[in-house]
């Protein structure tokens, strides 16, 4: 946004070099505004081209509309023309009719403080350019709704079902996205009906009458909010097509609405340069998939993707809060299976998005999944939650929670999801531990620093159906015990980052008996022990900022124990093995 310099001088007198030559300008005026392109520490460069040094500037003057106006023409033609003329034509602007009315009429400055202005800028030798700071994007209400239908044979059995996300904007305020989006509503309502259709007709050819066969047939869609605010409604949706248990269809699209006009955008309305960004964006896609085979046109589809005025076939994009993210569809840039997607952070390309979306509101939220890759900060940190191992039959997935070069692992019962929080300049991932039961626990992880540390619980977890992303409306699912029902609330994230009115609970350090039985199930520890070390108590120790006990494995003889090997446990997910090479603790 373009800053003014506004005047309440008289006249005053600078010079500048012309296309002819120097000369002398003179000229009065009654108080516009000049834009100022660029400010450095010594001087402003103005409309046209003009540039002033500001310790040139006296005391009590400001930049004069006119004698600028009339410098910056007088660089174009060779200075012809006089000050008295070019100044006549010079007329207030809005911006600053607007000013100096709401100054005179509400005599919002008191005498002292006019007083402590004009002696600052008295001492200094310089107008002082009025700051005026900028609106931060406000974050949309946005409600979300869970759709189910079962898919039934001919004799009434459940053979399975379809299942779909709709969202809708709560405030009155956007009444064209609010339109938009129950249009995307019922487009997703169609797409459903005939996955429902394809489904059932796929059973009746293959699997109608096998024994023992129920609830496989299956299709699940779901849209969330990347980012949410009064500048862009960046949507990512999921499609998942199961027609048996050995055939699975995966896509994934990100768009993103005007929430002005309702209208979905095109990626050259964000981009600062869409001509350039092309060739930038082609490139990223190289360099994300280095190894990759592309189509002999992908550029050319690229920069045509990045200059179209409307939504392009093939791509699709989202604006976060660090990040722009680049989609396209399977096969379209080759040949491979699976799409693409790069996430390009503003921090590697910070040229590449208008100033306008790389605002961001002070606080946010959003979803975070497994297998999902994210620009955690300004610095261009990437976060990420990678599943190790997954075996639902035993009920046993074991994630790695990268951010940045940290990592902690921790399993679940089933692949988790969460969500990634900034509240007071601080990022926590507010992980949802699946339980399979009415209990809606969440560990809390900080990922602010070097090393992120074990995490506490929360004994609640951020409502399924909530899809905003403005912390301090956040909406949780728990447990009531008084009404033997599951409730819903809206717990504020304050800046400690906890919900208010729920208890942080710290992990407890488990007793030496405890760690016995962990380390037996431990394929690390239970190696050793498998050739009859014992184990000896060592009391507690630090890891990972939390207190665990810490334990020896060695041999035990008459004379002495022998150490050959130290653990140290918090609890069954968090076990770590010590090692003198590095002198440090690792997680096994």
């Amino acid at each position: 946004m373009k800053r003014r310099v506004h005047i309440r001088a008289a006249a005053f007198s600078m010079s500048t070099r012309s296309r002819g030559g120097d000369f002398l300008l003179l000229a009065e005026s009654s108080g516009d505004g000049c834009d100022i392109l660029k400010e450095t520490d010594s001087e402003y460069v103005f409309a046209g081209g003009f540039h002033m040094r500001k310790n040139r500037i006296p005391a009590n003057a400001a930049v004069l509309a006119a004698a600028l106006t009339l410098a910056a023409g007088l660089s174009a033609c060779g200075g012809s023309g006089t000050a008295a003329e070019k100044a006549e034509t010079v007329q207030e602007t809005e911006a600053a009719a607007s000013e100096e009315k709401a100054a005179d009429e509400e005599g919002q400055e008191s005498a002292g403080e006019e007083a402590e202005k004009k002696d600052g800028a008295e001492k200094s030798g310089i107008a002082q350019p009025k700051e005026q700071k900028k609106q931060a994007p406000e974050h949309l209400e946005l409600t979300a709704s869970r759709e189910y239908e079962e898919i039934l044979n001919d004799a009434g059995g459940n053979v399975g079902g379809i299942n779909w996300t709709t969202l809708t904007v709560a405030d009155a305020d956007h009444p064209e996205l609010k339109n938009a989006l129950e249009e995307y509503g019922k487009k997703t309502k169609e797409r459903m009906d005939k996955a429902k259709k394809e489904l059932r007709e796929y059973y009746d050819e293959f699997l109608a009458g096998q024994e023992g066969y129920y609830d496989n047939c299956t299709a699940h869609m779901s849209v969330v909010p990347v980012r949410a605010d009064d500048r862009v409604l960046s949507l990512m949706e999921f499609y998942s097509f199961y027609p048996d248990s050995h055939t699975e269809v995966h896509e994934k699209k990100g768009f993103c609405f005007d929430p002005a006009t309702g209208k979905e955008m095109a990626v050259s309305e964000v981009l600062e340069d869409a001509e350039e960004a092309g060739a930038v964006i082609a490139e990223a896609i190289r360099k994300a998939y280095p190894d990759l085979r592309f189509d002999s046109d992908m550029e050319e589809k690229v920069k045509n993707f990045a200059a179209s005025s409307e939504p392009a076939e093939g791509f699709g994009f989202n604006v976060g809060y660090h990040e722009l993210r680049i989609f396209a569809d399977d096969g379209y840039l080759t040949s491979r299976m699976g799409g693409v997607d790069v996430p390009l952070s503003f921090a590697e390309y910070p040229d590449l998005v208008k100033e306008e979306y790389r605002e961001i509101p002070e606080d946010y939220m959003y979803w975070v999944g497994c297998g999902e890759n994210y620009v955690l900060d300004d610095a261009g940190r990437t976060f990420s939650m990678e599943v190790l191992e997954d075996n639902p039959d035993e009920m046993y997935c074991r994630v790695q929670i990268n951010a940045g070069d940290a990592a902690i692992c921790s399993t679940y019962m089933y692949e988790p999801d969460g969500y990634l929080v900034h509240v007071n300049g601080k990022d926590r991932l507010y992980m949802n531990v699946p339980t399979g039961d009415v209990s809606f626990p969440t560990e809390l992880f900080d990922l602010s620093g070097e090393t992120i540390p074990i995490p506490g619980t929360l004994d609640t977890s951020v409502n399924y159906n909530y899809a905003g992303t403005d912390p301090a409306k956040a909406e949780f699912t728990c447990w009531d015990e008084e009404a033997m029902d599951i409730i819903n609330t809206v717990r504020p994230i304050g800046a400690d980052g906890l919900p208010e009115g729920v208890t942080f609970e710290e992990p407890y350090i488990p007793d030496f008996e405890e760690v016995c039985s962990i380390l037996e199930y431990n394929e690390t520890s239970k190696k050793y022990l498998d050739q009859g070390m014992t184990v000896m108590d060592e009391g507690t120790v630090e890891v990972f900022g939390a207190e665990c006990r810490a334990v020896a494995l060695g041999t035990d003889s008459a004379e002495k124990f022998t150490a050959e090997v130290r653990f140290a446990v918090r609890n069954w997910n968090y076990i770590f093995e010590y090692d003198p090479v590095k002198d440090e603790w690792l997680q096994r």
